[in-house]
This record gives structure tokens, C-alpha cells and sequence, in this order.
């Protein structure tokens, strides 16, 4: 797994993840730091056969951070990997499981090598939000079976907003937790839009 940076905005441990709910050219995400700062802007297109996207540090778009893309067009375990912008490495990966999102979300982190080494899952009363779309969703992302981020859904009118709360001492790049957060919100807006 990529090793942890600490520096500037990245050094906290709180981000908070926003998405108006109307947006003309796309879904827009907005990532603030604790201290308010932006520090990730991603347009996501809304007709885009292959799923790509490129997560900025500005909302000009003229500083690429991370670039997120998909192996294949369509496939049972859909792997994203996550490339950082400037060098075209590889931070880590995110696989789906399969049919799991009928029930819960659920995705394999992999490391730099394609081995597992972690997950990322939906959390909390799973189930019924299933049925309820007001139940406010929840994701844990565990490195080593340890519990690195924690995503809560939180309720705003006009938006969907989500804190990412990252563990004391993080052992991954929190660019890639904020990344594979995104991940979570786009399935969770993907299964509530259909």
C-alpha cells in the first residue's frame, strides 16, 4: 500500500465530502479539509461508457491530484485503480464483490501488487436502507483487518454531505481513503437513482 503523506491539507484527519444534488454537467464532489479548505473537486460525467474521472485540487480543474479508472467496460468484480496524477503511479485499487451490493456494499482493497489488503464496507442498517432511502449510509475502510476511515452520511437539504473520519495514525495515502470514499458515495447514488 502507498505510504501515508502528511502534509498541508492532508495532515488532518477529518474531510468532509459534499455533492449538491443538482448539477447541469455532471455530478460534482466537493472534498473540504477540517479546516474548511477545498482540497479535492471531481466532476464525474453523467454519460460516460467507461467509468474515468480525475479528482483535482482546484474547482478550475487546472491541478490533477489522482486519476481514478476502471479496468473494463463491464465485469462482475469491477476494479478501479487509483493513479496519482503527476507521476502515473499506482496508490492502490478497489474491487467490488460481485453481486454483494443487493444486500451490502462491499469492495477488496488492493495493494500496488493486486493482493488484498483490506476492504471497504457499508455499515450499519444496510438492509433496510435497502428500502428506506433516509437512512443515512456508513462505510468502513479496514487495512490489515484494522480500521483506518470511517464514512458517515450526513443529513443537509440540497446535498448529499459525508464525513470521512481517518484513524489516529493513517498507514494509507488519505488521498486514496478520500478517493475510494467517493467510490461509496457514487454506488450508494448510482442504487438510490435507480
Amino acid at each position: 500500500m502507498s505510504e501515508s503523506i502528511a502534509e498541508g491539507p492532508w495532515s488532518g484527519t477529518r474531510f468532509s465530502i459534499i455533492r449538491p444534488l443538482f448539477s447541469l454537467f455532471g455530478r460534482t464532489y466537493r472534498v473540504y479539509s477540517e479546516t474548511g479548505e477545498l482540497v479535492l473537486f471531481v466532476r464525474h460525467p453523467l454519460f460516460r461508457m467507461r467509468s474515468e474521472f480525475t479528482l483535482f485540487a482546484d474547482e478550475a480543474e487546472t491541478q490533477p491530484l489522482l486519476i481514478v479508472k476502471s479496468r473494463r467496460l463491464l465485469a462482475i468484480n469491477m476494479v478501479h485503480d487509483v493513479f496519482e496524477a503527476s507521476s502515473g503511479r499506482r496508490l492502490a485499487a478497489v474491487r467490488t464483490r460481485g453481486f454483494s451490493f443487493l444486500v451490502r456494499d462491499a469492495w477488496d482493497i488492493l495493494d500496488d501488487t493486486d493482493r488484498v489488503a483490506g476492504e471497504m464496507t457499508e455499515e450499519g442498517p444496510y438492509l433496510l436502507r435497502r428500502m428506506m432511502r433516509i437512512i443515512p449510509g456508513q462505510h468502513a475502510i479496514r487495512i490489515g483487518g484494522e480500521e483506518t476511515a470511517h464514512l458517515t452520511q450526513r443529513v443537509r437539504f440540497f446535498a448529499r454531505a459525508f464525513e470521512l473520519v481517518l484513524g489516529a495514525r493513517p498507514t494509507i495515502d488519505p488521498r486514496f481513503l478520500v478517493a475510494a470514499s467517493i467510490l461509496a458515495i457514487m454506488s450508494d447514488v448510482r442504487r438510490e437513482e435507480s
